[in-house]
């Protein structure tokens, strides 16, 4: 009796974990793509598994990826907690994509299918030891991944059975290249959809990847075909392939640790420590080249109030649409900070007096004419220091570009003052 009673017990806990998931929360539209991406995956490989060859070779192939897949995701696993620990979530440095284009070629698609399913298999029962990752997110991304290393294989087996009027170099070749674009897009577009779907807010452009996310991901596929490559005709050399991967993800993993180190985490701006050491460098380079130099100091007016009134959460989104709004107008080579709070710093290099006045008038502007949320305004405040030459120091700029700002604070606000770098007059005010 009391162990029917636990059995109940412990079904019961099963199952108000498994109604808890976030998946079931998402939108209805992106609830069925989800699982029909999922079901698509499960029966293509119950479809192409058995028709596939179970040789020694592809048992051994087979046998040789999945290993190499555990054992580099073992090897990194401490490595990437680090990293996400540090980092936040933000996407996943994975080597999904070495060993999924490894597998397609070196391998029917059944089997490289199954190779890509068990990999992900090894990553949800390691998962599932401390947490690191939710189930359904898992199954999502190796439901894409399957998905997508079917069509791949497809793909290059059509790509060689069309192009037989060409040598076998440059046709393997091109079919390896096909299956490598059409896996990165297939897997990339199925987890775009989903994300779009799920998202309440679709007025936004969706950003998934960064630039360098993206070079990281093609370096993995093409290091992928050469694994497979290395599999077919030289096996004893695919340990080489953990090498050269590890590498690739050390320096991944320690170029993002170093933007990290630069970045304000709420406006994508540099911090004001990473901001000085650029603005001082610009300040060098100026100084040797005679030219002249403006810094502008930006303070979001009665801030302290949109965080009383409507929440922390509503301050960030303020803060975040100010920093997209500093940078609308401006040059690309012109340095943007966070100086801390709900201050903004910028170097304006190159630039006159009246350039400078006219960059920071048109920033006041354009930030008067934001509305966050629920019909919130802001207005900003703008101090300005110049200097006509570089002469001054950057602590002297930030020094006169404060009074400047308290200048305009004191003249009712939603101001631009502007000062040199040296007297006390105010030389050029913009209301």
């Amino acid at each position: 009796m009391a162990r029917a009673s636990s059995d109940a017990a412990a079904e019961r806990s099963v199952w108000r974990w498994f109604r808890g998931w976030e998946l079931w929360s998402v939108r209805m539209s992106a609830l069925g793509v989800i699982l029909l991406i999922e079901l698509t995956a499960a029966a293509g490989l119950l479809v192409a598994l058995p028709a596939e060859d179970a040789s020694g070779h592809n048992l051994g192939r087979f046998a040789l990826l999945s290993g190499l897949a555990i054992v580099f995701e073992e090897t990194v696993y401490r490595s990437e907690r680090v990293r996400r620990y540090l980092l936040g979530s933000g996407t996943l440095i994975g080597s999904d994509s070495v060993w999924m284009v490894a597998a397609v070629v070196a391998l029917p698609a059944g089997w490289a299918g199954l190779t890509v399913a068990t990999m992900y298999t090894h990553t949800l029962l390691r998962a599932g030891r401390d947490g690191s990752t939710l189930p359904h997110r898992l199954a999502l991304s190796a439901a894409t991944v399957v998905v997508a290393t079917l069509i791949a294989s497809e793909t290059m087996s059509g790509v060689t059975s069309i192009l037989t009027w060409m040598p076998n170099g440059p046709n393997y070749l091109l079919a390896i290249a096909a299956a490598v674009v059409v896996a990165h897009l297939c897997n990339y577009s199925l987890v775009h959809l989903v994300v779009y779907l799920a998202r309440q807010d679709r007025s936004e452009p969706l950003n998934l990847v960064t630039r360098e996310e993206l070079v990281f991901e093609y370096v993995s596929l093409i290091l992928g075909a050469f694994t497979g490559e290395m599999v077919l005709h030289s096996p004893w050399l695919t340990p080489g392939a953990l090498a050269i991967l590890a590498m690739l993800y050390r320096g991944t993993m320690v170029g993002q640790l170093q933007v990290q180190s630069t970045v304000d985490a709420k406006t994508g701006l540099l911090n004001f420590t990473a901001w000085r050491e650029v603005a001082h460098r610009a300040l060098v380079r100026a100084e040797r080249t005679k030219a002249p130099v403006a810094v502008l100091l930006i303070d979001l007016d009665h801030f302290k109030r949109i965080n009383d009134t409507h929440g922390h959460l509503v301050g960030d989104q303020v803060l975040s649409a100010v920093a997209n709004c500093v940078k609308y107008d401006l040059r690309e080579y012109d340095m943007v900070g966070r100086f801390g709070g709900e201050e903004f710093v910028l170097m304006l290099d190159n630039a006159d007096l009246y350039a400078a006045v006219a960059a920071a008038t048109r920033v006041r502007e354009r930030i008067s004419e934001l509305v966050i949320g629920e019909d919130i305004g802001v207005t900003a405040s703008i101090g300005v220091a110049h200097s006509a030459h570089a002469s001054a120091t950057l602590d002297t700029l930030l020094e006169r570009a404060d009074v400047a700002l308290y200048e305009a604070k004191s003249a009712g606000r939603n101001a631009v003052r502007a000062l040199a770098a040296f007297g006390d007059a105010p030389i050029a005010a913009v209301a």
